[in-house]
């Protein structure tokens, strides 16, 4: 039987392409084999490996936060309803209220 050619990459490269996947594909790769588990709960490891993804989250954490940071002059209902519309959740706040503005 022939090595599957994840496993014949050497663990510096496989701890680069677990790097991009999501935590839960990493913790899924753990039951695939005994040589994938020891690599991943190898605790140096971890961080090698779940660093990008934590800066990934970082970042959608602030672009998705940034239209709720706005000016102290700009009451709550505008920065709710910037929000609102940033989401895609609706349009603008004529669709909410069609007889305002």
């Amino acid at each position: 039987m022939t090595t599957p050619p994840l496993l014949s990459l050497p663990p510096e490269l496989k701890l680069c392409v677990f790097s991009e996947l999501p935590v839960r594909e990493i913790v899924r790769l753990r039951v695939l084999c005994s040589e994938l588990e020891i690599l991943i709960d190898n605790a140096g490891n971890q961080a090698t490996m779940l660093q990008p993804g934590q800066a990934r989250v970082r970042r959608r954490i602030q672009n998705e936060a940034s239209p709720l940071v706005y000016a102290p002059d700009t009451d709550f209902l505008t920065a709710l309803m910037a929000y609102v519309a940033h989401r895609g959740i609706v349009a603008s706040h004529t669709r909410i209220f069609p007889g305002s503005l």
